[in-house]
């Protein structure tokens, strides 16, 4: 991708002038970075910045200012990395055409019980950075579930709710409830 093209997508600013003007991947792991992916420092830890830098990154996003790290490495600052996160999720479910279903808790928990394998819809789960991971990973037009409303509403906002709620009326009988 074009580093021009993800600043402007993240609404970061980029500060450094480098030679390169684009990038194969995103990592979030110091480890995993190949030569020429992109970085994303969740940690603000210049520690993990320099690893990955040594690895070969050629962009950096964090929250922390450039001090004469690597005047070739596109430095890309940003306010928050959740917003960046947020962002970074709403162009890609976008640009994938992904489907995201909105479920109820109880109504996730069922759907994931019941799906057979392979399954046709995936369940977006855990922390923000591992949900972003999922969704960069994604094929064209997979398919999504989650449960967190205010998480779909900002990555999401035309998720597909599904609204189908069970109403059990217990029936009284002389002896008890069933």
């Amino acid at each position: 991708m074009k580093i021009e093209n993800f600043v402007r997508i993240i609404d970061g600013k980029l500060s450094t002038t480098p030679p390169i003007d684009a990038f194969g991947s995103i990592c979030f792991e110091p480890s995993r970075v190949l030569h020429g992916d992109l970085f994303i420092d969740t940690t603000a830890s210049r520690e993990m910045i320099h690893q990955a830098l040594e690895k070969g990154a050629y962009a950096i996003v964090t929250i922390l200012p450039f001090i004469n790290e690597d005047e070739e490495c596109a430095w890309i600052e940003v306010s928050t990395i959740e917003q960046t996160l947020i962002k970074l999720l709403r162009y890609t479910i976008t640009q994938k055409s992904l489907d995201v279903l909105l479920l109820f808790p109880v109504q996730e928990a069922f759907f994931e019980i019941i799906q057979l394998a392979p399954k046709t819809f995936k369940r977006l789960k855990g922390d923000l950075i591992n949900i972003t991971k999922t969704v960069l990973m994604a094929k064209e037009e997979d398919s999504f579930f989650l449960s967190d409303e205010r998480l779909a509403e900002k990555i999401a906002p035309m998720a597909e709710r599904v609204e189908n709620s069970l109403h059990v009326k217990p029936y009284l009988i002389a002896k008890g409830f069933f």
